[in-house]
């Protein structure tokens, strides 16, 4: 008798387990759609669910990322010995590492075997692609605006999408335009002298002004230094000099006065990598660079916007007035004037000798 009841009691789990109900599911059963995950980017999340019992089984599956559900609870019906069962869910990859876990649950008939229920995978690592252009910002050359192709005309490490001198010449694309000019070859006329120091930019036959003239120009310049030397007034007043650093209001970045009408802009102290910097010039121009350049096509008052945009969304903006002289001997339009003028008495002196000698 007692013999009988110890079978009993041994065949008696085999006996359940062999009409059990028993889904399966594991870390390795989990998957993305993509095999790069991209911050930001939407992919979908698969997992596969197998039946190892002798039952057919019915339940769903729920993904969490730590301990957040992510989207519905996916419904499964999985046969006895059949092909196990696919579910997904559409997933944001977050900007952090992370892992996944599913979860088998609700099931009827009654799971038994709740360990094989649960899969966590390994920690994921998404690379980061702020524009979502397909190039990481590692190796992007235009952060945030979005440029697949990279284009860098002048190889400086920055993309023609967000470069405001793609040809680094000196002058902005901007004003290039407005010219004429080519904004991505540094010398349009390709007469050997760059756009920027060429008095005629799209001219290949001449680059400077007339010998004459320069002469003239020359001489006048001269007379006008030799007067400085006898007035009161003191040498900085009368001719353009380039200014030390000054700084912005509240001491946000600093400038310097490199020309008549070029000034370097660059942020003062820490850089936060974290957040976006953008300079508004004054003249309908911008620039997403650190530390830039930029060259005013005329004369006046311009206000310059430092804005600083951080990962939340908020800005910050400082703002200064830089200035633009008119009456200065840089200034190629002041010079051609006293030219013209100084030409034109020279031209009434010779005019009025030749009638007298007569």
């Amino acid at each position: 008798m007692r013999f009988i009841l110890f079978s009993i009691l041994i065949l008696f789990p085999i006996a359940v387990s062999a009409v059990s109900a028993d889904l399966s599911i594991g870390a390795d059963d989990i998957r993305f759609s993509k095999e790069i995950l991209i911050s930001g980017d939407k992919v979908r999340l698969y997992s596969r669910v197998y039946n190892i019992g002798v039952e057919d089984v019915s339940g769903f599956v729920t993904f969490f990322q730590s301990t957040t559900v992510l989207g519905n609870s996916q419904v499964i019906s999985v046969l006895s010995g059949g092909s196990p069962e696919e579910v997904y869910i559409d997933f944001t990859v977050p900007s952090g590492a992370f892992n996944i876990r599913a979860e088998i649950q609700g099931t009827d008939p009654t799971d038994i075997n709740l360990q094989n229920n649960t899969a966590i995978t390994g920690m994921f690592e998404p690379v980061h692609d702020q524009d979502l252009d397909g190039v990481t910002d590692q190796k992007d050359n235009c952060v945030s605006l979005a440029n697949a192709d990279q284009k860098d005309a002048d190889a400086d490490g920055l993309g023609d999408l967000c470069d405001d001198d793609d040809d680094n010449d000196g002058l902005s694309d901007e004003v290039e335009a407005e010219l004429g000019l080519k904004s991505k070859q540094k010398d349009t006329d390709t007469d050997g002298v760059v756009d920027k120091k060429d008095a005629f930019p799209n001219d290949a036959d001449q680059s400077n002004l007339s010998e004459t003239f320069s002469k003239i120009v020359n001489q006048v310049v001269e007379d006008l230094k030799k007067a400085e030397e006898t007035t009161v007034v003191e040498e900085e007043e009368l001719q353009f000099s380039v200014e030390p650093l000054t700084f912005s209001p509240h001491t946000v970045f600093g400038y310097s006065h490199d020309s008549w009408n070029t000034f370097t802009f660059s942020l003062v102290g820490p850089i936060d990598e974290s957040s976006q910097y953008e300079w508004t010039f004054g003249d309908g121009t911008k620039s997403n660079k650190i530390n830039v350049t930029h060259t005013y096509k005329k004369s006046g008052a311009y206000s310059v916007t430092l804005t600083k945009t951080g990962e939340s969304g908020l800005s910050e903006k400082e703002l200064t007035t830089v200035l633009v002289p008119f009456f200065t001997l840089q200034n190629i339009f002041v010079d051609v004037l006293i030219g013209l003028l100084v030409l034109l008495l020279a031209t009434g002196v010779f005019t009025f000798w030749k009638l007298n000698k007569k």
